[in-house]
């Protein structure tokens, strides 16, 4: 439009010169005044205009959330117009990207809501927002303005252990030994009567004296009641064809037994991965020390959304290092894809080293009966997760 615009300026400016009407300079001097204000316009309405954006930085699997982006003119002369476009990731889209044109009278405020399905895992950026801002009469170039981008964390699935195939009382539970291996002074909860091969160094000598029995210490125990949570995301560890499938379902098993653990068994978890960052894109060891409490469980809900797998990235390595901080008697899980000798000789290890281990295997294919063989001959608890517990939940996802 402004090019013409252009161009009929040229051509009354022509007329004029070789004419020598006053007409024509009138209606130059007219076309001139009008560019001057459309000009003077588009300024103060790029001046009054402020625009930004509401959405919720983190969401659960399958939850629908709303985003809103809202333009405000601050200013008592109207905004012409504006085309606005919002920019959003296609797997939490759930149609088209937020578009429209709009005109804001003096002071108007005006929004635009969408929403976003949360049905795969993974960090998301959601924009850049972009403004074209022009005057009435199109005389001035628009004006594109830029806004800033956002990011949103949608958190695994989490389902009920039994859907994955884990009995809610596994060993990886960590219940309470009935007979702990190590006693903690700090932790005396009471006594009871003397059994056959109590230690003397137990016997409470006050209240057996009182009680005109034998009775021993009793204390909480200090072991087997936290659970480190060894995640192998590397490619390899997984069959070709379902390499993704498989890996998200691993994730899907670890939020899992963590949420279970930390709401309905109340103890504590930690986590050790090693994958991509999906928010940095950048290879990273992910190393959650154990706690309890739901800030805990949050924090490491958010740290499984963001990994992804990658080739060469075996957390195997790593192990040793990350139980050296575990109290003797621990629970480690490790979920991975394939059992191999090398992965049977890590968890030996780690059973020397007095942790009890629970391995859950995603689809390990032809290794199921060896491992399970192995896992039986060094006291390990074996669990299969595939098949129909894909089926069951209805598929698993994540961002690609």
């Amino acid at each position: 439009m402004w090019q013409i615009f252009v161009l009929l300026v040229l051509l009354l400016l022509a007329a004029a010169a070789f004419f020598q009407v006053e007409a024509f300079l009138s209606v130059l001097y007219l076309v001139a005044l009008v560019y001057l204000l459309s000009r003077l316009w588009a300024r103060q309405s790029m001046r009054a205009l402020v625009f930004g954006r509401r959405l919720p930085q983190r969401a659960f699997w399958g939850e629908t959330v709303e985003g809103e982006v809202w333009l405000e003119n601050k200013s008592r002369l109207p905004i012409a117009w504006l085309d606005v476009h919002e920019s959003l990731p296609v797997a939490l889209a759930s149609g088209e990207s937020p578009h429209e044109v709009v005109s804001l009278l003096g002071h108007e405020r005006h929004t635009i809501t969408y929403r976003l399905v949360c049905r795969k895992r993974g960090v998301y950026t959601v924009g850049p927002l972009t403004v074209r801002l022009g005057d009435l009469f199109g005389l001035v170039p628009a004006r594109i303005i830029g806004g800033d981008v956002d990011t949103i964390i949608v958190y695994p699935r989490v389902v009920p252990l039994a859907q994955l195939g884990l009995p809610a009382h596994a060993p990886f539970v960590g219940m309470k030994n009935r007979v702990p291996l190590l006693h903690d002074p700090s932790r005396f909860v009471g006594v009871r009567p003397y059994a056959e091969g109590d230690p003397p160094r137990m016997i409470h000598w006050s209240a057996s004296a009182h009680l005109d029995d034998l009775m021993v210490k009793t204390f909480e125990p200090t072991i087997a009641r936290e659970t480190l949570f060894v995640l192998d995301v590397d490619l390899a560890r997984y069959a070709h064809g379902q390499r993704y499938t498989a890996t998200e379902l691993a994730i899907t098993a670890v939020a899992s037994m963590a949420v279970h653990l930390v709401q309905t068994a109340q103890q504590a978890v930690g986590l050790l991965a090693h994958g991509m960052d999906g928010l940095e894109q950048t290879r990273t060891l992910y190393w959650l020390p154990v706690q309890s409490g739901h800030a805990h469980l949050v924090h490491m809900l958010e740290l499984l959304a963001r990994i992804q797998p990658a080739d060469d990235v075996s957390v195997l390595p790593h192990v040793r290092r990350a139980i050296a901080q575990l109290a003797w008697g621990a629970t480690i899980v490790l979920v991975t894809g394939d059992v191999d000798a090398a992965t049977l000789e890590h968890v030996a290890t780690w059973r020397r080293l007095g942790f009890h281990v629970t391995l859950i295997a995603v689809r390990p294919g032809l290794s199921v009966r060896e491992a399970r063989r192995a896992t039986d001959l060094l006291g390990v608890p074996f669990y299969v997760v595939w098949d129909e517990h894909l089926f069951a939940l209805g598929g698993v996802g994540s961002a690609p």
